[in-house]
């Protein structure tokens, strides 16, 4: 499975945690934050853990009230490229990582289970995900072993 991390506190992550991530899920690396204008933005390497993570300890300082999420991706369906690799960005005000395999999404060879999740879920209208509703439909339709 992939590793997603929530990263709350003030403090940076070692490089060597995020390294031993990067070892073992190698398909790719991403980081969601919220700057100074309190918007989402994300990041996302490919094939070089030192460019992720002097990017993750510069936005650190840059932004230590942040929370962060995290996610090294172990790909298990479609290309191993950025359209794949988390974060993903539902709207301007919401974004996700997963872990784990969506059974209900159809198989594509191009694109993952939570690239096909993330498309359905920007045709919602913004603020749909503080429908007391919401969590449920998600936990049914992802199922109970994602995070």
């Amino acid at each position: 499975m992939c590793i997603a991390i929530l990263n709350q506190s003030v403090k940076t992550l070692t490089k060597e945690s995020l390294k031993n991530c990067w070892d073992n899920n190698s398909d790719g690396a991403g980081l969601l934050y919220v700057d100074q204008n309190k918007t989402l933005q994300m990041f996302k390497e490919l094939k070089n853990f030192d460019v992720f993570y002097n990017k993750y300890k510069d936005l650190r300082e840059e932004f230590p009230h942040s929370k962060f999420l995290l996610h090294f991706r172990i790909g298990t369906q479609g290309l191993k490229n950025d359209s794949n690799c988390h974060p993903f960005l539902v709207n301007p005000k919401l974004g996700f990582i997963h872990n784990g395999v969506i059974s209900a999404m159809p198989f594509d060879s191009k694109h993952s289970d939570t690239f096909i999740l993330n498309k359905m879920l920007s045709m919602l209208k913004i603020g749909s995900e503080t429908n007391p509703v919401f969590p449920i439909l998600m936990k049914s339709f992802a199922g109970h072993s994602n995070k």
